[in-house]
Order: C-alpha cells, then structure tokens, then sequence
C-alpha cells in the first residue's frame, strides 16, 4: 500500500517528472529488493552458475546471521536516483531506484553482509 501510493504521488506530482509515465511504472507487487547481483551462464563451465550462486548464498548465510546478532535488519529507503544508463545519456535510463543510506547503523550492517 506503502508503494502504491508512492507511486500515484510521483505520477501525479506538478510539475510532473520528465519521463515518468504511467506505462513504464511497475505494478507494486512486482517491487524487488535487490542485495546484489551475480551474472549466471549455465553453458560456462567457470563459477557464473545458478548452483554456484545458491553455494556462495548458503555460504554468506551463517555470516549474514552473525552480523545481525538475532535483530532484524532495517533499511530505510532515503535516496532515489536512476541506475547509470548506456551512453550516459539519462533520457536513456531505464531503472529508476532508491536506496538506504549506508552511513546509518544499518546501512553499515547491509555494508557488511554485501562484503564492502
């Protein structure tokens, strides 16, 4: 709901956000968290494979449970920008996201489980 009512506050923002159309806003509930990225190939014969990924995930769990320390972690959403487009032309950009500020306690705990 949360979400939901940001969104329709950036769609209906005046003066409106150059670029932003409601046709390329996703749905809400298609709202990902993303922690980091890992690129799969399964035809490679190197570490880029899905089994990889979920031995280097179940790897970082025990490390990601002691930095926690049994609290739950909690990431405000502070800033906004868009993911660096081809070309650096920003009429390009295609991902708009926000992000939690890393200098707070817990976006120093989220610095630590990303391995930063």
């Amino acid at each position: 709901t949360s979400i939901a009512g940001f969104t329709t506050a950036l769609l209906s923002s005046e003066p409106s956000i150059a670029g932003l159309d409601p046709s390329i806003v996703i749905q809400a509930r298609r709202l990902h968290f993303t922690l980091g990225v890992m690129t799969l190939d399964p035809s490679s014969s190197s570490s880029h494979t899905l089994a990889h990924a979920e031995t280097v995930l179940a790897g970082l769990r025990p490390r990601v449970l002691k930095l926690l320390g049994g609290q739950k972690l909690r990431a405000g959403l502070e800033y906004m920008d868009i993911l660096k487009p081809e070309r650096g032309d920003p009429g390009s950009a295609h991902v708009l996201y926000v992000g939690p500020n890393l200098q707070t306690e817990d976006g120093r705990r989220l610095r630590l489980i990303g391995g930063d």
